[in-house]
């Protein structure tokens, strides 16, 4: 081995590299999941490219989850779950000195020390660096899950209204189908019959007759109902009001 190469070693080893890439690994694949869960909640998701949440320098990590926050996507607790892996992130890539988890430690305040120390193994008995590593694997875990999870919450929230509105359509042609073809029976009628004085009432009868028929009709034609059963929870008191409030 070369002298370059033992000092290279020497090196990576004081920085500690691999740990340090495996907190931007865990910070890369957050912010990922964060830019879609904004891009969603923003109406731009299917857009191809955006100013703010590119590949380039846009908003940063803090402002969207900030921003999450104050549309009430994120609770407090899961806010400061993710400014902490966020914090610790800050540490091992912005502070050369910081190199372990014990030294970033010593930089931060009981407070955060103390929500860190949550995610500890519940056997743990020994506070070191590698409990402390799988400490923040735990804190990558719990935030993975809670924004893939609301990823998947919000995008079966745009279908089902997409389904909500073709619903609606589909009902809707229904109901026109059905009126024209009473109108159209009603038509036939009249066509049939001889319009003098005696007969009205009889063709006043027939009239409120065909009505009934397609009233009744109406109430117990199959696609209609089919309908009405498939999006049973869309028509249901309160049911229109929380898909719209994406709930």
């Amino acid at each position: 081995m070369t002298e370059f190469e033992e000092n290279k070693q020497i090196l990576n080893k004081e920085i500690n590299l691999e740990k340090r890439s495996k907190i931007l690994e865990y910070a890369l694949n957050i912010e990922y999941e964060i830019n879609t869960l904004l891009l969603i909640y923003l109406g731009i998701y299917e857009k191809s490219s955006t100013k703010l949440f590119g590949n380039k320098a846009g908003i940063s990590f803090k402002t969207k989850i900030d921003l999450l926050f104050d549309i009430d996507v994120l609770s407090k607790e899961e806010h400061a779950s993710l400014e902490l892996l966020m914090n610790i992130r800050n540490k091992f890539l912005h502070d050369i000195h910081c190199n372990s988890f014990l030294t970033i430690l010593e930089q931060f305040d009981n407070g955060i020390k103390n929500r860190f120390r949550k995610y500890l193994d519940k056997e743990c008995q020994i506070e070191n660096e590698e409990s402390y590593d799988n400490a923040c694997l735990n804190l990558y875990i719990e935030n993975i899950k809670i924004v893939l999870d609301k990823v998947k919450k919000k995008k079966s929230n745009i279908k089902e209204r997409a389904d909500f509105v073709n619903a609606l359509f589909q009902r809707n042609i229904r109901t026109i189908d059905l009126s024209f073809n009473l109108i159209e029976d009603l038509l036939k009628e009249l066509e049939l019959a001889v319009l003098e004085n005696p007969k009205v009432a009889v063709i006043a009868n027939i009239i409120c007759l065909k009505c009934t028929i397609y009233s009744e009709s109406f109430k117990k034609d199959e696609e209609t109902l089919k309908l009405d059963k498939k999006y049973k929870k869309f028509f249901a008191e309160g049911g229109i009001k929380s898909l719209l409030k994406g709930d």
